[in-house]
């Protein structure tokens, strides 16, 4: 039989240290991931809402043959995109799959020049600022299921919307899982088994 001994436990390890570390470490984890998503492109960061999944990042020709670089991205309900530099600044959109009745959408944008940060829902609402960031939260007369934003002009300042919270029109549709109806079946043969067996 091979021997073996244990090696020993560094000291940082053992005890309250090991749990001072760990709180160090779930700290620096919950901090970093405060921060707005964002891709690098040679036009300053093009920005995502937090939680949303990039699909596509891509360099295009936009119709003046301007160099631009495209992020789109998807959510629970819709999707998105982001460009920089469009033909009037850098600008995006979202569509949703669900119409809704309100938004709260939080925004970053830096434009040296005073240029706004403009926002056009699909119903014809708008919100236009010149601070470098904040949060704005609007309701709407009509369901929306969209809205473009823009900034700038050609290359001149950078942004875009870095977090998103709204209100779908009506409740939510709940579709069963598959593995949600399997057990609804096994529990209705139980049933089904436990009166045959009484009836006996």
């Amino acid at each position: 039989m091979v021997g073996f001994h244990e090696a020993p436990v560094p000291r940082i390890l053992k005890g309250g240290t090991m749990k001072c570390a760990l709180a160090v470490l779930a700290l620096f984890a919950v901090s970093t991931t405060a921060r707005a998503d964002s891709v690098s492109s040679p036009f300053g960061p093009l920005y995502y809402p937090d939680g949303a999944t990039v699909t596509s990042v891509s360099e295009t020709n936009v119709l003046t043959q301007q160099e631009a670089w495209t992020l789109d991205y998807s959510f629970a309900d819709g999707t998105g995109d982001a460009i920089a530099p469009g033909l009037d600044g850098e600008g995006g959109g979202i569509q949703f799959s669900t119409p809704i009745t309100s938004i709260t959408f939080s925004y970053v944008w830096t434009d040296d020049d005073g240029y706004p940060f403009d926002v056009i829902f699909s119903g014809g609402q708008t919100f236009s600022s010149t601070s470098a960031s904040g949060t704005q939260t609007i309701d709407f007369d009509e369901n929306v299921t969209g809205l473009r934003w823009i900034g700038g002009l050609e290359d001149e300042g950078t942004g875009g919307i870095t977090s998103l919270s709204y209100a779908l029109d009506g409740p939510p549709v709940a579709t069963p899982e598959p593995g949600e109806l399997l057990l609804s079946a096994f529990g209705l043969a139980a049933i089904f088994g436990l009166a045959l067996t009484r009836r006996r």
